[in-house]
């Protein structure tokens, strides 16, 4: 099978901070907008994909390892295309690079109590860390 990015203009790229997972997963609480199962999709695709975050496990071989039925990895899979941390062409799975905050714009966080948008004030401190 010939590997094909799903979106050659979002292929995962390694910071001068290097880790597997993006620290700006945290950094800039993207964590806080989907739920702990999504996560560990996350986290496992990471773990399995290849050097341009992609992965050709089957749904069937992903629910057998995570221990959740094919409607909990649909529902999840949505979640983290929902927040643009994934995207999916049957049977392909890109992780892609994490987007800046001030992409998210407008994006709620779903743990915050009011549910409300992301702060001017919290975008604004952020894009002063990256400058």
């Amino acid at each position: 099978m010939e590997k094909k990015l799903v979106r050659a203009d979002r292929q995962r790229k390694f910071s001068q901070q290097f880790s597997w997972i993006d620290q700006k997963l945290i950094r800039e609480k993207h964590y806080q907008l989907c739920s702990a199962q999504s996560l560990g999709l996350y986290l496992f695709l990471v773990m399995v994909g290849d050097s341009q975050g992609l992965s050709y496990y089957s749904d069937a071989g992903i629910c057998k390892r995570l221990s959740i039925s094919i409607i909990e990895l649909t529902k999840c899979r949505k979640e983290l295309m929902d927040i643009d941390l994934l995207d999916y062409a049957d049977p392909i799975y890109q992780v892609l690079s994490i987007p800046s905050l001030s992409d998210q714009i407008g994006v709620t966080h779903k743990n915050d109590q009011k549910d409300s948008f992301i702060s001017v004030k919290e975008v604004f401190k952020t894009i002063g860390r990256q400058i």
